[in-house]
């Protein structure tokens, strides 16, 4: 009986694991390239800071195909000048997050930006 108890234990973990595993491996992969994103604005901030708007957009265009983003096209990043001289890259997406055994997706949101002032200090 014992033995019983112990095995349908283990099965009933098992099967808790399995089910928290799927939502964990989705999530991971969007966080993971949401941090990517936030390196890919840092580098192009500093890029239209050295080079000028139009290296800084080639530079977007070549990391977000380099890093194989999925989830984050093209126009989710702008680049803007203010008045006051600040540049800012700013990149923004949004998905619905379908899991397993949940009948409604789940609205997810991530944003990375960064910008540099008229003095050419990077400012995240």
């Amino acid at each position: 009986m014992r033995t019983w108890l112990i095995r349908g234990g283990v099965a009933l973990l098992a099967v808790v694991l399995a089910l928290g595993a799927v939502p964990t491996w989705r999530i991971g992969w969007l966080l993971r390239d949401d941090y990517m994103l936030d390196g890919i604005t840092v580098a192009v901030a500093l890029d239209w800071r050295d080079f000028g708007i139009d290296k800084a957009k080639q530079r977007l265009q070549y990391e977000l195909d380099r890093a194989g983003l999925d989830a984050v096209r093209d126009e989710a990043c702008k680049l803007d000048e203010g008045k006051d001289g600040l540049r800012k890259v700013a990149c923004a997406w949004s998905m619905d997050l379908a899991l397993p055994l949940w009948p409604h997706p789940i609205p997810l949101s991530f944003q990375s930006e960064a910008s540099v002032d008229r003095n050419g200090v990077l400012a995240r």
